[in-house]
């Protein structure tokens, strides 16, 4: 009866492993081997995200306030264009593009640029709400004169407050 199958000892339960975080290495490295290691978190230092979409924004809105501001190549454009009309653009323009340049080149007094060129455009928006008055009723112009100091102060928010913004503009 050489054939016949040996009865296995009944084996005693082990005891279950504590759990591991998942993130911590399971194998340790070989002698031989040089450690490496992982980024667990993507950087925040450099242009990207919404910073990279405010520059882009920043440089349009300038170059189209200064061609608005010089007529656009039309002349019918450059006649309804009033003297406060081309000063603003022109002095909107050239800071917007100052700032984009700013930001680009990741320098901190970027951040100063923004919320001038930021506080310019909105005195504008202000100015010419308070022109048009006779044209518009006074809630729509009161609503109006809201809506453009909020939109611009939430947007000068995102440059103070931003882990990017701080993270990049260091120079």
């Amino acid at each position: 009866m050489a054939d016949a199958p040996t009865p296995t000892p009944p084996t005693e339960p082990t005891p279950a492993a504590a759990p591991q975080a998942p993130f911590e290495p399971q194998v340790a490295p070989q002698a031989g081997q040089p450690v490496q290691y992982v980024v667990t978190q993507q950087s925040l230092r450099g242009i990207g995200g919404w910073l990279a979409f405010a520059i882009v924004v920043l440089g349009l809105i300038g170059i189209g306030n200064i061609v608005s501001a010089l007529g656009g190549g039309s002349s019918s454009s450059a006649s309804s264009n009033t003297p406060i009309d081309t000063l603003f653009g022109i002095l909107i323009g050239i800071a917007f593009l100052a700032t984009t340049v700013l930001l680009a080149m990741q320098k901190k007094i970027g951040i100063m640029a923004a919320y001038v060129s930021l506080a310019i455009s909105a005195t504008y928006g202000v100015i010419t709400a308070l022109i048009n008055t006779s044209e518009k009723p006074a809630g729509e112009v009161t609503g109006y004169i809201i809506g453009t100091v909020l939109i611009y102060a939430l947007i000068a928010l995102y440059f103070r407050n931003s882990r990017r913004v701080k993270e990049t503009l260091i120079n």
